[in-house]
C-alpha cells in the first residue's frame, strides 16, 4: 500500500471508525479467558459486563475491547451497542448448548474461528470462554479487521480472498461459528468455503453458521413499495423472481436473490449509509448476494464435508436459522 494510501487510511479511521469511548489501539499483553480474569461463573454476569463494557473502557483494571461507531456496527450486523451484543449473545448461548448436547464444551484452551469476524462482536463474546490466543477471526474486508485490532477485540484476526483459502493447518479448529455469513455466498463461493471449514476442523469439531430459511424469500413479496430501506427496496426489485425461487427452495436448492454486493467499511461510513447500500470492492456482486438455503441443499451438498446434527429455523429465538454440523471423520479432499 502506498504511503499516501496509509496516511489517507489512518485519517478516516481517526475521524470516524471510532467514537468517542475509543482512543487507538490497544498494547497489552495475550489476555486470558473473560471468566479466568473477571471470576466469572454464570453466562449472565458475562453479558452485564458486556454491556458495561460499550461505556467503560476499564473495569476492574482490565483494558476492555472498544466498540467502534454505531454507523459502523449497524453497516455490519444492523443493530449497535447492547442491542448488537444481546442478539449475539442468544447465538453464542445456544452454541454451547448444542455443544453440551454433542458432549464436548469449550475450555480456555480449545481453538474457536469466526468465520466472516466483521468488527469483532461474537469474538468479544467468546472471550468469556476461550483465551485471546486461542480466538481467531477473519474476513474479506482488511479495513475490518483493522478495526477489529485498533479496538483491541481479544484474538488474531487476518484478512482472506472471496475465493480463497484459510491461512491455516489441516486440523486446527474445535468450534467453527459463522453468523451471517453464508447468508450472503453464491452456491460455488459457499461450497468451496465448507470444504475449506471441513479442511481446518478437528476429527469432531463443530460448525454453527447461520442461513436464510424459506421465510426470507416469503418475506420478500411483502416489502411494501414505500420501505425506507435500501436493503429492502433491492429485495423488492427482485419480486417476479420469488415465485420460482420458492418452488426451488421446496425442491432443495440453493435460491440466490440478485442483489447487488455487500458494503465495506470505507464505503458505509463515508457516505453514513447503512447495510447494503454501497457495493464493496471486497464483496463485488460475483462473490456476493443474498442466498437461501434450506436443510436438503446442506444434506446433498455439504454433508461430505460435515454430519448435519441441526437446522433450526426458529423465528423467536433467531432472526436467521441456526445450522449445527460436526465432522466426523470424514475426508475433506
Amino acid at each position: 500500500m502506498r504511503s499516501s494510501s496509509i496516511n489517507k487510511f489512518k485519517r478516516f479511521f481517526k475521524r470516524h471508525a471510532y467514537d468517542h469511548r475509543s482512543k487507538g489501539k490497544l498494547t497489552r499483553d495475550s489476555l486470558a479467558a473473560g471468566r479466568t480474569l473477571f471470576g466469572i461463573s454464570d453466562d449472565e454476569t458475562w453479558l452485564r459486563l458486556l454491556l458495561r463494557s460499550v461505556n467503560e473502557p476499564i473495569i476492574d483494571g482490565v483494558e476492555m475491547p472498544r466498540f467502534p461507531h454505531g454507523k459502523v456496527q449497524r453497516a455490519f450486523v444492523g443493530y449497535h451497542d447492547e442491542t448488537a451484543i444481546r442478539e449475539a449473545f442468544v447465538f453464542y448461548q445456544h452454541v454451547k448448548t448444542f455443544m453440551l448436547q454433542l458432549g464436548q464444551s469449550l475450555s480456555t484452551r480449545s481453538a474457536v474461528l469466526d468465520f466472516g469476524s466483521g468488527w469483532g462482536r461474537l469474538t468479544r463474546i467468546f472471550w468469556n470462554d476461550v483465551d485471546e490466543d486461542c480466538l481467531y477471526g477473519v474476513d474479506v474486508d482488511p479495513e475490518v479487521v483493522s478495526l477489529c485490532e485498533m479496538l483491541g477485540v481479544p484474538g488474531q484476526f487476518q484478512t482472506i480472498e472471496a475465493r480463497g483459502a484459510l491461512p491455516y493447518a489441516d486440523a486446527t479448529f474445535d468450534l467453527i461459528i459463522s453468523y451471517s455469513v453464508f447468508t450472503h455466498l453464491p452456491e460455488v463461493i459457499a461450497s468451496d468455503w465448507m470444504r475449506e471449514l471441513s479442511r481446518v476442523a478437528k476429527p469432531g469439531a463443530i460448525l454453527v453458521f447461520t442461513v436464510q430459511p424459506k421465510r426470507f424469500l416469503s418475506m420478500i413479496l411483502e416489502i411494501p413499495e414505500d420501505t425506507s430501506s435500501i436493503w429492502l427496496k433491492g429485495l423488492s426489485r427482485c419480486k417476479s423472481l420469488i415465485p420460482g425461487l420458492l418452488q426451488a427452495f421446496d425442491n432443495g436448492m440453493l435460491c440466490q436473490v440478485p442483489t447487488s454486493g455487500g458494503t465495506s467499511l470505507t464505503d458505509t461510513v463515508s457516505d453514513g449509509s447503512t447495510p447494503a447500500t454501497a457495493v464493496s470492492k471486497y464483496r463485488g456482486e460475483d462473490v456476493y448476494a443474498d442466498v437461501a438455503i434450506p436443510e436438503a441443499f446442506i444434506k446433498r451438498n455439504w454433508e461430505k464435508y460435515f454430519q448435519l446434527i441441526r437446522y433450526l429455523d426458529d423465528p423467536v429465538r433467531f432472526p436467521q436459522a441456526v445450522v449445527v454440523c460436526q465432522k466426523t471423520g470424514v475426508k475433506t479432499h
